[in-house]
């Protein structure tokens, strides 16, 4: 007898049944927070078109001021400005000597 409480009170480690309800908690909680992180991506996608909407309003309103009617994608994108010309990083190496 001594033996089996001994061995049962210097045993390390978890037990299956803590395992398994660990496990059952973690997806109960996985369950109730996947709905509402999609809420989330579903909202700030929401927020995403409407800010890329407004600027082809607003684009759309640009060119109806130059023109007497509205434009469509193609022309309004050939209207914008172009970007300013970025420099360009320097290299590790040096380039190679010029052999003529």
């Amino acid at each position: 007898m001594t033996f089996i409480k001994k061995s049962m009170t210097t045993s390390k480690g978890f037990t299956l049944i803590e395992l398994l309800l660990v496990v059952a908690v973690v997806g109960i909680l996985a369950a109730i927070a996947m709905p509402a992180y999609s809420g989330y991506i579903q909202k700030s996608r929401r927020t995403d078109a409407t800010v890329a909407i407004r600027a082809v309003q607003f684009a759309q309103e640009k060119y109806r001021g130059n023109n007497t009617t509205y434009g469509t994608l193609a022309q309004m994108a050939c209207r914008r400005r172009p970007r300013a010309a970025t420099t360009p990083l320097p290299s590790a190496a040096p380039p190679p000597p010029a052999m003529w």
